[in-house]
């Protein structure tokens, strides 16, 4: 099963937002607590932004997304 509901509310305004994840940010740092956004988290987006690089210079063809 996957949720795939956002994780914020379209009607928050993006100051509100950029303040909400700097404090958990702060308090990840600081107090160790859970934060929103994990680095194993951004590291996934970066391999599938690399394999969609690749594969424009490889004219659309299909790469595979490193471990």
């Amino acid at each position: 099963m996957v949720d795939k509901s956002p994780a914020w509310h379209a009607d928050e305004k993006i100051e509100k937002m950029f303040r909400r994840e700097m404090n958990n940010f702060v308090d990840h740092v600081l107090y160790n607590t859970p934060t929103l956004a994990p680095g194993r988290d951004e590291l996934a987006v970066q391999r599938m932004r690399d394999a969609m690089f690749r594969s424009a210079e490889l004219n659309g063809i299909e790469v595979k997304i490193s471990s």
